[in-house]
């Protein structure tokens, strides 16, 4: 999780409250707690607190421009402003108690990269690291999680255009496209059941580890956590009773890829 923070610049609020939570005075008891929670199957003992404080934090993400701008005048940047600023579109991340991360990261180590294993190989972004679970099912605890996604970016780019010069060089014309899903994190919809079956199929096919009594709790927690954000983000974003995904929660990365698998593999037979 702190791994993940670190390298994720859009997650300020959250670094502050793991730097709260390590220097509380009690946080290996904390830490503790939750793990003998977590073997004594007391699962709604520590996850409705978490529950509970889930809420939406908000950010700017497209400023509304003022209709006098001239497409000649000089772009100024300036820390002062003579009027208000009007936003035109909000960027909401997810806000929880620290122990609802971490339990977003058991159930990666645990459940998702089950998941991650199933999407289309040349899926770039938001993707695990390849070596994070070792041959026998257990997570190496290496401190990085995901792909930094600057470099996964980088490949995406230069393969195509790579390719693009290639076809070129052979005299053939190319034509390069780029689409984008707008807003899908907000568009989603993740059924009340729908996680868990995925997840039940896929570890139908497992052999039972040590960890195999968490994969349904686990996943009962994530599902928790999208239900509540829902129902809060509904007060400022129109979701139309969907479960959506909450952006800075962990698992959301890796069911955002799963959701848009079947595009992908339609894509590819398509082609």
């Amino acid at each position: 999780l702190k791994s993940s923070v670190y390298f994720d610049k859009t997650q300020l609020i959250l670094r502050d409250k793991i730097v709260a939570f390590e220097t509380s005075g009690h946080f290996e008891q904390d830490i503790l707690e939750m793990g003998k929670q977590m073997l004594e199957g007391k699962w709604n003992e520590l996850t409705q607190p978490i529950y509970n404080s889930v809420s939406c934090v908000a950010f700017p993400k497209k400023i509304k421009e003022s209709e006098s701008k001239s497409n000649d005048a000089p772009l100024l940047i300036s820390n002062t402003s003579s009027k208000s600023v009007e936003i035109d579109t909000a960027q909401y991340f997810i806000d929880m108690d620290v122990k609802g991360y971490i339990l977003g990261v058991a159930w990666i180590l645990i459940v998702g990269y089950l998941l991650d294993n199933g999407i289309y190989e040349h899926s770039y972004g938001n993707r695990l690291r390849k070596n994070l679970i070792k041959e026998n099912g257990k997570p190496d605890f290496s401190p990085y999680l995901f792909e930094p996604y600057f470099q996964q970016y980088e490949s995406w780019r230069d393969k195509a255009l790579n390719l693009a010069k290639e076809a070129l060089n052979r005299e053939q014309d190319v034509v390069v496209l780029t689409l984008d899903f707008k807003r899908f994190f907000y568009h989603v919809n993740i059924g009340d059941t729908q996680l868990t079956e995925i997840v039940e199929r896929l570890f139908n096919n497992q052999t039972k580890t040590e960890y195999s009594d968490l994969v349904k709790p686990l996943t009962n927690f994530v599902n928790g956590i999208i239900k509540n954000y829902s129902l809060r983000l509904e007060k400022f974003e129109s979701c139309n009773n969907r479960r959506v995904l909450p952006i800075g929660f962990a698992p959301s990365n890796i069911i955002a890829n799963y959701c848009l698998k079947e595009f992908d593999d339609a894509i590819i037979a398509g082609w």
